[in-house]
């Protein structure tokens, strides 16, 4: 039990260490409502948000990050993971709070 409890305080500790987005930087991501005429697709026609795993589909609020992949996200999904998982992209750890300053 000491050892597990121990785990947990380092877990906490490290989770509080971790740079997350604020609100007002969530704001300044490039979210828009899906369109296939608008975006490139993969080969398959379908591309995933890498959070959910679910498909991207027509009419769902998306979110493009400012990585060199430009990923795109369902909008909840990507802003939940950057203000309270990390701020870097899911996909390729791109920092996004930084690429946000720039």
């Amino acid at each position: 039990p000491t050892e597990l409890s121990n785990l947990f305080h380092i877990h906490a500790r490290r989770r509080s260490q971790r740079q997350t987005l604020s609100s007002d930087e969530l704001r300044r991501l490039q979210c828009f409502d899906l369109c296939h005429t608008e975006t490139s697709f993969g080969s398959d026609g379908l591309i995933e948000c890498m959070v959910c795993l679910d498909d991207l589909k027509d009419g769902d609020r998306v979110c493009s990050v400012p990585c060199p992949g430009k990923h795109l996200f369902h909008a909840t999904c990507i802003q939940t993971w950057l203000s309270e998982g990390a701020a870097t992209c899911p996909c390729d750890q791109h920092d996004i709070q930084r690429a946000l300053k720039s």
